[in-house]
């Protein structure tokens, strides 16, 4: 993780699933966390242990005005990254 990031903060599996409701006429429970990307979102609570953090991320305004913009959740644990989710990007 570097410091190209407008914001990061630590969120809880519930925070991260109620900033990101997605509605689909197509999904069989309205909203669904996480959206089409709700397996991902699963096999990544999954790996949470006790002490593993939940961070938030946007990467800078820089970056989305040169169309590398990032926005998701990191799984964290011991200061590595052990998965993430990418929620929005161009």
């Amino acid at each position: 993780m570097n410091n190209k990031f407008e914001y990061r903060y630590i969120v809880t599996v519930r925070e991260a699933e109620e900033n990101n409701l997605i509605y689909n006429d197509s999904f069989d429970v309205n909203p669904l966390p996480f959206g089409f990307m709700n397996k991902k979102w699963e096999e990544l609570k999954l790996k949470i242990q006790e002490g593993d953090k939940l961070i938030e991320y946007r990467t800078s305004e820089k970056s989305w005005e040169h169309m590398s913009g990032r926005e998701g959740i990191w799984l964290v644990r011991d200061s590595k990254l052990i998965d993430q989710i990418i929620t929005e990007m161009n």
